[in-house]
């Protein structure tokens, strides 16, 4: 199977068109950037997308799946995380002539991808948009992760600290003075 990358509009037939491919991670370098230390992509890219023709524009739909690497925000262990998307752009030409008024868009709008006519549109920016959206924010290997000691920086799912709890928190807060100052 080989991998596609870009398609022509213009040169989609009538009655539609159905991409099912693998990427390399490679296939997004120099797309994805500033990744260093968010997430690396541990797998091929399986991508499914089909073209549907509605004149005068054209629906692009599709999925696509992926397994990457992830730090903890609590633990700072890397994790595989399991990538799945499904996304829909409608693909509209460029007119000659530029929108005068402004408006406020809508949920239908944020989906509206303008093309130049004759020319070919990359789907790789639009896989890359997918994985950014798609990654979650604030990453943990497990929803109960209990991270690391704050005074000691033991991964607490590992094993147990012998640190003191009650006296550690109230020292460690920069708040602590303001609490003094109240009494």
């Amino acid at each position: 199977m080989s991998a596609f990358y870009s398609v022509r509009i213009d040169d989609i037939p009538h009655d539609g068109f159905r991409l099912s491919t693998q990427w390399h991670a490679a296939a997004l370098e120099g797309i994805l950037t500033d990744t260093e230390g968010l997430f690396r992509i541990a797998s091929p890219i399986e991508l499914e997308v089909q073209f549907h023709l509605p004149k005068p524009q054209v629906v692009m739909e599709g999925s696509c799946a992926a397994t990457l690497e992830l730090f903890c925000v609590r633990c700072l262990k890397e994790f595989v995380w399991p990538l799945e998307a499904r996304f829909r752009y409608i693909f509209w030409p460029k007119s000659k002539e530029s929108p005068v008024e402004e408006k406020e868009l809508g949920a239908e709008d944020i989906e509206v991808v303008y093309y130049k006519q004759g020319e070919p549109v990359d789907l790789r920016r639009f896989i890359a948009e997918q994985i950014y959206l798609n990654v979650p924010q604030y990453p943990r290997c497990q929803e109960a992760c209990k991270g690391l000691c704050v005074r000691c920086g033991v991964n607490l799912n590992e094993q147990a600290c012998s640190c003191a709890e009650s006296s550690s928190l109230e020292t460690l807060s920069p708040f602590s003075v303001l609490k003094k100052l109240k009494k």
